[in-house]
């Protein structure tokens, strides 16, 4: 169960950061297909993080205070941070 808390762990970690490079390409050169993608890799990688966190509160793997579930919860909400300030600023 530890190799799999590591790996949903890692998992988490690269989904993120891929959702969050995307969305960045996506404010270079607004192509729809990187937000697209982005979306898609944000809310695969939130569930990795649930996924983590589950199982790491119960089968302890890393007791530190920042894992790479919780980085990894941070990166992928990127893309969905990123459309509700675009929507509450062109609302006005």
């Amino acid at each position: 169960m530890e190799k799999l808390t590591r790996l949903a762990g890692l998992a988490a970690l690269l989904l993120g950061l891929i959702a969050a490079a995307l969305t960045g390409l996506y404010l270079a050169s607004p192509v729809t297909i990187f937000m697209f993608i982005a979306l898609i890799c944000g809310m695969l990688g939130f569930l990795t993080s649930c996924a983590y966190i589950i199982l790491n509160q119960r089968y302890p793997v890393s007791v530190h205070i920042i894992t790479p579930g919780m980085v990894g919860l941070l990166l992928s909400s990127a893309p969905v941070v990123y459309i509700l300030i675009m929507n509450i600023i062109h609302k006005k």
